[in-house]
Formats: C-alpha cells, sequence, structure tokens
C-alpha cells in the first residue's frame, strides 16, 4: 500500500523501486500503453524538436499551459475543449464537397473531399477546422458513396485507429491579438485527413469568467442539456454534440486540467505532458493472469515524472481474440499495445468518477472507465494523487501526499 508518494531512485532501472518505498518490482520500457492508445511508446514529448523551437516565443508555449494540452490533441479537440469550458461542444459543417481534379492514382476508386467545419460552445465559435480528406481503401469509399457514413464518422465506423501527426503549428498577428493555429494529419484504414484548425484570438477565454482556471464560478451553476453523440474527427470516440461528463456542482469546482484527465479518452499521459511540459514515465508493477477467468489478465500500473509517482492504474484485461492471446503469449506486443498494433479504434465508456478521497493523508481523485474491442475488454481505475495537477512544484517538497485508494474492491492488487 502506498503511505507516501513512490519515488524512484535515480537513475530509474529495470531493477524495481527504491527499497524504502516498495519491494513490488517495476518495469519501464517504453512501451505503448492505455495512457496514450495512439502512440507506439511512452517517455517522449508529444512535439517533435524542430516544432518546439520554433514555438518557443509563442502563446502555444508561452501562454496557459492549456495551450499544450490543444495543441497536443490526436482526434480529441472537441472532448479537451468541453472540459476547459465544461459546456457542450457543437460542430457546424460549413463546406463538404468531392473534389475532381486530374491527378493520377494508383486506384481508380481513390475519393478527394475537402471539408471545413466550425466548433462552438455556447454559440461562441472557437475554432474553424479545414480539412482535405483522401480515401483509398474501396470499401472505405463505397460506404462514403452510398450515402449511408459520413466523412467524419469513418475512423469510428470502421474501428480504425488513425495514426497522427502533428506537422506545423504558429502564431499570426490579428487586430483582436495573436491568434494561434496548427496542422496535423490523420492516417490509417485507407483514409488520411490533412486538418488545419485556426482558433480565434484568445480562445480560452471565449466564455469563461474565471480567466485564470477556466472555469465557471461556483456561485453560477450551468445544467448541461443531454445529448445525442455521433463520432466525428473532432473526438474519434465521441460525436457531434460533445458534452463534458462531469456534471453537477463538484465537477464545476473541479480545474479543467482535472476535468480533462476524469474525461480522457486513452490519452491521460499525453494531456499531463503537453499541460506541465514534463516528460511522464508508465513503470508496470503487476501484470499476471486471473484465477476467476483463464481470458483475463490483472495489471497494475504506475506513472511518474521524474522519479515521482502521482497515479497509479490497475485493470482487468480480458482477451478473446486468439490473434491477440498470440501476440501477447509470443512476446511481439504488450497487453497495453495491443490497439495501436492492430490499429484498432476501441469504444469508451467513462463509468464513474471520484473526485474527493475520504483518505486525508492522501488526497486526490479518480475514475473508473472501460476500453473495449472485439476480441478485448479493459476495465481500469486511475487514481490520482492531489500532486497531479501541479506536478512542477511537487519537485520542491522532500515529503508528498500518496496516490490515494479510491477503488478498494476493483479486485486488482496495489
Amino acid at each position: 500500500h502506498l503511505n507516501q508518494s513512490i519515488i524512484f531512485q535515480p537513475p530509474f532501472t529495470p531493477s524495481g523501486l527504491h527499497p524504502c518505498r516498495m519491494t513490488a518490482q517495476a518495469k519501464h520500457d517504453g512501451r505503448a500503453n492505455f495512457g496514450d492508445i495512439m502512440q507506439p511508446g511512452t517517455g517522449g514529448m508529444p512535439v517533435p524538436k524542430d516544432l518546439l523551437t520554433k514555438l518557443q516565443d509563442t502563446e502555444w508555449l508561452n501562454g496557459h499551459p492549456y495551450h499544450g494540452v490543444v495543441l497536443t490533441a490526436n482526434g480529441a479537440l472537441q472532448r479537451i475543449m468541453s472540459a476547459w469550458f465544461h459546456g457542450e461542444i457543437k460542430v457546424e459543417v460549413l463546406h463538404n464537397e468531392e473534389i475532381k481534379d486530374m491527378t493520377s492514382w494508383s486506384h481508380a476508386f481513390v475519393k478527394q473531399y475537402d471539408r471545413r467545419v466550425k466548433m462552438s460552445c455556447s454559440s461562441r465559435v472557437f475554432c474553424v477546422a479545414t480539412s482535405r480528406v483522401i480515401i483509398s481503401n474501396e470499401k472505405v469509399v463505397e460506404a462514403v458513396v452510398s450515402g449511408g457514413i459520413g466523412i467524419a464518422q469513418l475512423y469510428k465506423h470502421f474501428h480504425v485507429m488513425p495514426q497522427f501527426y502533428l506537422t506545423d503549428a504558429g502564431e499570426q498577428s490579428t487586430p483582436g491579438g495573436p491568434q494561434l493555429w496548427r496542422e496535423y494529419v490523420l492516417h490509417g484504414g485507407g483514409i488520411e485527413c490533412r486538418i488545419r484548425e485556426d482558433f480565434c484570438p484568445d480562445y480560452l477565454n471565449l466564455l469563461v469568467t474565471c480567466a485564470d482556471t477556466g472555469a465557471y464560478p461556483r456561485g453560477a451553476p450551468v445544467k448541461l442539456p443531454s445529448a445525442k453523440s455521433i463520432p466525428h474527427m473532432g473526438d474519434l470516440m465521441r460525436g457531434t454534440c460533445c458534452l463534458n461528463t462531469l456534471d453537477g456542482e463538484g465537477a464545476r469546482g473541479a480545474s479543467p486540467l482535472q476535468r480533462a484527465l476524469l474525461t480522457a479518452a486513452g490519452n491521460v499521459t499525453r494531456i499531463l505532458t503537453s499541460y506541465h511540459k514534463v516528460v511522464v514515465s508508465v513503470s508496470v508493477l503487476h501484470s499476471y493472469p486471473s484465477r476467476e477467468s483463464p481470458c483475463e489478465c490483472k495489471r497494475c500500473v504506475i506513472m511518474d515524472c521524474n522519479g515521482i509517482a502521482f497515479c497509479r492504474a490497475r485493470s482487468r484485461i480480458t482477451l478473446e481474440s486468439d490473434e491477440m492471446k498470440k501476440l501477447v503469449d509470443s512476446g511481439e506486443c504488450d497487453l497495453g499495445g495491443i490497439f495501436r498494433k492492430l490499429n484498432i479504434l476501441p469504444e469508451f465508456e467513462l463509468l464513474s468518477v471520484e473526485l474527493d478521497s475520504t483518505d486525508e493523508d492522501r488526497p486526490g481523485f479518480g475514475r473508473r472507465y472501460s476500453l473495449k474491442a472485439s476480441g478485448i475488454h479493459c476495465e481500469i481505475v486511475e487514481e490520482f494523487s492531489e500532486i497531479t495537477l501541479s506536478l512542477p512544484e511537487a519537485f520542491c517538497h522532500t515529503v508528498l501526499p500518496g496516490i490515494p485508494n479510491l477503488f478498494p474492491d476493483f479486485g486488482v492488487k496495489l
């Protein structure tokens, strides 16, 4: 049991944790995990080095740290902005047209489309996204031509997890102030999307009344309406109407970063790395077969930053696919990398949230959620120490609060 935060003995090696803190062995090898399911590995920064250099003097890096979360959003911009505004994000299609040109393709059935959409919250537009979509998969083309599947729903409909590449970003001067933009590519399953997003000046403060935090004042509760969602490229696992699922007074008092973490769909480490501008590592503490089911594996990992552990994630993973079992048994793929290895986009469902720990010595918050696809079902609990929200400041303390045990009945050992 963690009575205080784990502090890894530097340099961190496969031999395990500091013996005074914990006797369990940890293995940190940079493999893919559920903290950032779209990436093939962990331990690095999500922005290319040359782009980081270019952006040094822009609001992307010098402004509010939430800009970093927006900059690196990989198919999750709606969800991230919903967490910031604590409101519904709507997407309206402004333009969607097939491009007819003389480009010579290796397949006659290749289709190209130009799209433009605007994203808004409370009828205030904060972003316009322009994209070129190129489809080179015949089955996908047939689905679009038949009118049954919209362009924005293709990844979700075909359960394809795309590769994400942040290609460029910058800042331009306007009469209203600096205007940020970014360009990126989503590619997979014969579907390529080249996207540019232009944000209005001071977009983070478009609606907020507490400019420092992005949170609505506690005395002005806003009841979020229910909304039906369908998949969209702004949130590959959600839809055109994206609601932050944390409602009520407690959620309203939470910070935007806390709400983003609690509603993250497989990108917790990306969010934290981008917000705090630090490298987050993931270490496997336990991974063992379940006694209850031959197809189930139980697993516990720790997330740390510069040797300070701030989050524990426990999971129950059920594999029913023979292909997946062979990949894991042969060592070709770790359990945490199944979705990325097979390029499968899972279904995400947030099951429950704990915003406060009852243990005064280990304050924090956590959640329980599931990721599932054909042949695999993962149920996961993530428990965060309160230091998660201010990681750089934690380096100055010699004694730190531990990670709370918010889900004692989950059935996976700490």
